[in-house]
């Protein structure tokens, strides 16, 4: 599997603002979320009257400004091993002003096709699950 190197100063940048946002919404609906323990399952532990609900993993689409531009959401075949877990897990994918997101479910990642696409990152070979937009809900966060 080929996939971009890890970014500290990146994800310093994204991965902490993206997770406040999104436990702020859950908080909204009377829903905890928190962080996960482990650092490299999902990023939240999602929780509804105490009880352990799903798991969320979150991230920046930063050339999404407003309208979301493609057919497709795109995530890094690297996320799929967590949607083979025994557990339910979401994945939020926020546009660069966190003022909307799209909630894809496990199952929607699981049967999305991966396919080669070309980044800045890594300019060839990286694969990426191919959801198409009308397998995700887009929530309005402004």
């Amino acid at each position: 599997m080929i996939s971009k190197k890890f970014d500290q100063s990146e994800f310093d940048n994204n991965d902490s603002r993206a997770r406040r946002k999104l436990v702020s919404w859950f908080a909204s609906k009377n829903v905890t979320a928190k962080d996960n323990d482990d650092p490299y399952g999902p990023d939240l532990l999602v929780f509804k009257e105490g009880k352990f609900v799903m798991f969320a993993e979150v991230e920046i689409k930063r050339v999404w400004l407003d309208n979301f531009p493609y057919a497709d959401i795109n995530f890094p075949e690297r996320k799929g091993k967590f949607a083979v877990i025994p557990h339910p897990t979401y994945f939020f994918m926020f546009n660069a002003s966190l003022t909307k997101m799209f909630v894809v479910s496990n199952i929607a990642l699981r049967e999305s096709p991966l396919e080669i696409v070309p980044n800045r990152h890594v300019t060839t070979g990286e694969r990426f699950y191919k959801v198409p937009v009308v397998k995700a809900k887009l929530v309005n966060l402004s």
